[in-house]
């Protein structure tokens, strides 16, 4: 196995701390003779980008990973946090994965699916904006994990076919995305839905918000006025999520269980849909950028995501294939699987009667303005202590958290 390097990046360098010498040192990112040499893991973002936090992530690290060791997951070996986390589910749902053959994902797919609103409900109540409130965190653990298992998510096998529709039955949608116009100017609105700027939303979506139409005032009307407003999916197409990712969640719930605390095991549950639904992104330089046939549309056969000038000057374009933008032909699951935990968040807050008492959402985790409990089974959000307290709000993402009174 290749030695190890900690690091964080710094402009367009890798800050490492080389685990066989525990030296410090500085590299750029595209250097690959460095690259290749080593296995490099990279600081997770509750430690700070200084060097006593690589010394503490190298003490975490080897702490974790031997403990993994004992479970048969030898994390150190897959040369990054990314390949640990890929290579990891591939080894526990091979044979799920051997009973269906997954299409890549057209062009098609990828423009409809990356114009959806593409993450969580984030809210903040303004009436707490800059003010200081007793509140109480609730968090769903291994939330993306379980969604990935709901009986309610299916990932299409098959492309999906993009056609024109006049009219629409938002009670009795087809698996897919859709080109509609939705407007709402309830006061709660933005506590259970996530409106997409661009006006694609999938299934998931439009059938959650048709059912509380009339208690949000939902405007909802089909886009027509567009060559293609929808791609679809037939019943024949989709297969149950939790059939490929079943057997990977019980092996690795059973090793969370049994590891608390330790950060590996939880990076590799909790990263799995963002690795998998990860871009299939080339870099080049402008030179070679002219000899591609590449544009910024869909219309040649490399399309330019974007690009990033480093400190020396050296351009980097990021490009990925037309034909086939993602690396992981189940990246198809990325809309759905983000729109039915959205619902998820949603239906808790309205089913527990809460839209009153919603302070702030994020992602996973809803604050409130009172205390709750669960008398039935189930799956549902635990106490959190880092949004319990006397807390200040600044934004959704900036607080300062007292000690409850």
């Amino acid at each position: 196995m290749k030695p190890i390097r900690f690091y964080y990046t710094e402009n367009d360098e890798f800050v490492y701390l080389d685990n066989t010498t525990n030296e410090f040192g500085r590299h750029k990112c595209y250097d690959t003779k460095e690259t290749t040499k080593y296995n490099y893991f990279e600081l997770f973002k509750n430690f700070e980008k200084t060097n006593i936090d690589l010394v503490k992530f190298k003490e975490k690290f080897k702490i974790d990973t031997e403990q993994l060791n004992k479970h048969d997951i030898q994390y150190e070996k897959y040369y990054n946090n990314y390949n640990a986390v890929r290579l990891i589910f591939q080894r526990y749902s091979t044979n799920n994965l051997k009973k269906y053959t997954i299409q890549s994902v057209s062009t098609d797919e990828y423009e409809f699916a990356e114009k959806c609103y593409n993450g969580g409900i984030i809210y903040l109540n303004e009436k707490y904006k800059n003010k200081t409130i007793n509140c109480y965190g609730y968090d769903y653990s291994s939330f993306y994990p379980n969604t990935l298992v709901n009986e309610k998510l299916y990932i299409p096998k098959n492309k999906g076919k993009k056609i024109h529709l006049e009219n629409i039955d938002f009670a009795n949608l087809k698996f897919g995305i859709y080109r509609v116009n939705i407007t709402s100017n309830h006061k709660d609105v933005k506590k259970i839905f996530c409106f997409s700027k661009k006006g694609y939303y999938t299934h998931y979506s439009l059938k959650f918000i048709y059912q509380y139409r009339e208690q949000f005032n939902m405007h909802i009307e089909l886009n027509t006025d567009c060559e293609h407003n929808a791609i679809i999916y037939e019943d024949t197409d989709l297969i149950q999520a939790s059939l490929i990712f079943k057997t990977w969640f019980d092996k690795l719930s059973k090793v969370k269980q049994n590891c608390k605390g330790n950060i590996l095991i939880k990076h590799l549950f909790s990263s799995l849909w963002g690795s998998l639904c990860k871009l299939d992104v080339q870099y080049v330089t402008d030179e070679q950028l002219k000899d591609l046939d590449c544009n910024r549309d869909n219309s040649c056969e490399y399309k330019l995501i974007d690009y990033q000038t480093l400190e020396n000057g050296y351009v980097r374009n990021r490009i990925i294939k037309t034909a086939k933008p993602y690396e992981n032909n189940l990246a198809r699951l990325k809309p759905y699987v983000l729109a039915l935990s959205r619902n998820i968040i949603a239906e808790f807050i309205i089913d527990n009667d809460l839209l009153e008492n919603v302070i702030r959402i994020h992602t996973d985790g809803v604050c409130l303005d009172c205390e709750l409990e669960f008398e039935e089974a189930g799956y549902y959000p635990i106490p959190e202590k880092k949004t319990t307290g006397l807390i200040t709000w600044n934004s959704v993402n900036d607080y300062l958290l007292n000690s409850l009174e």
